[in-house]
């Protein structure tokens, strides 16, 4: 009687023992809400992390500045953060000054032809007044004529703050001379007032 029932009890116990394996143990507690968050956040730092110094190896700076502040903002206290502050604040310095090298050579226009008696060169750059008329600074370099520097409005009688400043000083001068006070002074009147 005991033989049929050996195979059976064997089997019950290798069931019960494979059940016992792959239930919880009661002695290992599970992960807390902000333990699993932590984790979560080390591995997308690990992988953010991994991207960053593919990106470094680019040599594209853009893309470092953008990705590095990312995961410096978002992981602070990481190991991740840790190592990117090691090389960031140069290649984020680095960057901002190409881009305003980049943005104020943009801004130029540069053109070099055959000019009568020679080669000229020029560079031009738009800007705007107070009033939004265009004003354009031309500086120009002539192997016969030299150096020089012109600005021009969109409309004719285009008059320059400088000129401005120094033609009211003229005025003021001339009245000064004929002992009339500037100010009162009005075109066609001999006498001060």
């Amino acid at each position: 009687m005991n033989r049929p029932l050996l195979p059976f009890a064997s089997m019950v116990l290798c069931a019960a023992v494979t059940l016992a394996a792959c239930s919880p143990q009661s002695g290992t507690p599970e992960p807390t809400a902000e333990q699993q968050k932590a984790q979560a956040d080390a591995a997308t730092a690990a992988r953010n992390l991994e991207t960053y110094r593919q990106v470094l190896k680019l040599n594209n700076d853009e893309m470092v500045v953008t990705m590095g502040k990312d995961i410096v903002q978002r992981f602070p206290q990481s190991e991740a953060a840790k190592e990117v502050m090691q090389t960031l604040p140069a290649i984020e310095k680095r960057y901002k000054e190409n881009s305003e090298k980049n943005r104020l050579a943009s801004m130029w226009t540069y053109q070099v032809a055959p000019m009568a008696g020679g080669t000229q060169s020029t560079a031009s750059i738009f800007s705007k007044r107070d009033d939004g008329e265009p004003v354009r600074l031309v500086l120009r370099r002539h192997t016969s004529w030299g150096q020089s520097a012109f600005l021009y409005g969109s409309k004719p009688g285009f008059v320059s703050p400088w000129q401005l400043h120094h033609h009211r000083q003229g005025r003021r001068q001339a009245g000064a001379d004929q002992g009339v006070h500037p100010r009162r002074r009005r075109a066609g009147a001999d006498d001060p007032r």
